[in-house]
């Protein structure tokens, strides 16, 4: 596989993470639960891991994406703001997401493993209802990036073509509004309606927003206030430990609350909770922006590699691993890890076909088609991460 030297191995670093945190959690969930659920210290084990491991994976992600997304808003909307810079961004976004997500529809649809497909699917939409979820479980935050993707692009630009003044000022302001108000829909969903912490709350696109929005908070202090970007980078040790701290707090919150729920009940864990940890994986992220590939060139090459494939798998994953499950009757760790590892293997070696003969074809076509724009090298560099 080949690497471009644009990359930033830092962030493919956080990407890896983010990937193996999911594939971990679901392992356990999938083969490993069974087994671990017959003792009381195993159902801790479990409990307590499964399902925080892959929130973090996956909240780290909408982080990640947020901060590269934020930065192509900035160049191509906020200082450069023409309409065919939005055709662009929809374009190259769309192209280097949609057709992979769809490969893997018609793959579920021609092989299901597990619930019936809907049309919700097509559209981005199965959130709204569980039933239509089970379709393919993980595409929930595919439909919060996409939506994303959508509306707040539109929402800067427009800020910006028709609001006159300081561009810092009012991104960083349009920025933190999103947040706030997603935060408060969240407290007003909470309070009137009483919704389930996992799908009342979290896999739903309007009071999840905030949460890519903290990662274009960390692209606009990046571009527009750089000597506090870089104190920040200079103590990344600092930042990273900090990070660290917030989120083994937030594991013990798990812990605490891995009944299930006590996390439905609680206005705090379906509330203020998320923007605590959107905040504790923005430091993570920044940490380690800026940390150098090692010295043992294997190592970068596996992590980049993973990062690489990591849509493909984040994908393809819960299928597989749904139809081992039903292929395997998991009776021991040891049937349950070596179910895992089989799988996982699988997965990556479907999602490095497909990326090498679908994606990587569209990605070079999408190079090929993009609109022009001013800021065309600085996009090609960030786009070519993600």
């Amino acid at each position: 596989m080949e690497f471009s030297q644009k990359r930033i191995f830092g962030l493919d670093l956080v990407r890896s993470i983010a990937i193996l945190l999911v594939l971990c959690a679901h392992g356990l969930d999938f083969f490993l639960a069974p087994v671990l659920e017959e003792s009381f210290i195993g159902r801790i084990i479990n409990r307590s891991l499964s399902f925080p491991l892959g929130f973090f994976g996956v909240e780290l992600f909408f982080i990640l994406s947020g901060f590269l997304i934020g930065g192509l808003i900035i160049k191509e909307l906020v200082e450069d703001g023409h309409w065919r810079n939005l055709l662009n961004f929809y374009f190259r976004r769309w192209i280097r997401t949609l057709p992979l997500y769809y490969l893997v529809v018609l793959l579920l649809v021609l092989f299901p493993v597990g619930a019936g497909f809907t049309w919700e699917n097509l559209f981005f939409i199965q959130n709204f209802n569980s039933g239509t979820l089970a379709f393919n479980p993980v595409s929930w935050s595919l439909s919060v990036e996409e939506w994303f993707y959508f509306t707040i692009p539109l929402i800067m630009l427009l800020t910006f073509r028709f609001i006159k003044g300081n561009k810092r000022t009012y991104f960083m302001g349009v920025s933190l509004s999103i947040i706030i108000l997603s935060l408060i829909a969240r407290i007003l969903l909470v309070v009137f309606t009483d919704p389930s912490f996992d799908f009342g709350v979290r896999k739903q696109i309007l009071f999840r927003l905030d949460s890519i929005m903290f990662g274009v908070i960390l692209a606009g202090i990046k571009f527009y206030y750089k000597n506090l970007y870089r104190k920040i980078v200079d103590n990344r040790k600092k930042v990273f430990i900090i990070s660290m701290v917030a989120l083994v707090l937030c594991e013990i919150w798990f812990v605490l609350h891995r009944d299930r729920i006590t996390l439905d009940q609680s206005l705090f864990s379906r509330t203020f909770f998320f923007d605590i940890v959107s905040i504790s994986c923005a430091l993570f992220v920044i940490s380690l922006e800026t940390i150098k590939c090692p010295r043992i060139i294997v190592v970068g090459k596996v992590i980049t590699t993973i990062s690489i494939l990591s849509y493909g798998v984040y994908l393809l994953h819960f299928g597989i691993y749904t139809l081992m499950k039903k292929l395997v009757t998991v009776n021991s760790i040891f049937i349950g890890i070596t179910s895992f590892v089989v799988s996982t293997v699988v997965v990556f070696i479907l999602s490095t076909i497909i990326y090498k003969f679908y994606e990587l074809p569209i990605m070079n076509l999408r190079n090929k088609l993009k609109i022009k724009n001013t800021y065309e090298k600085e996009v090609n560099k960030i786009s070519k991460l993600g």
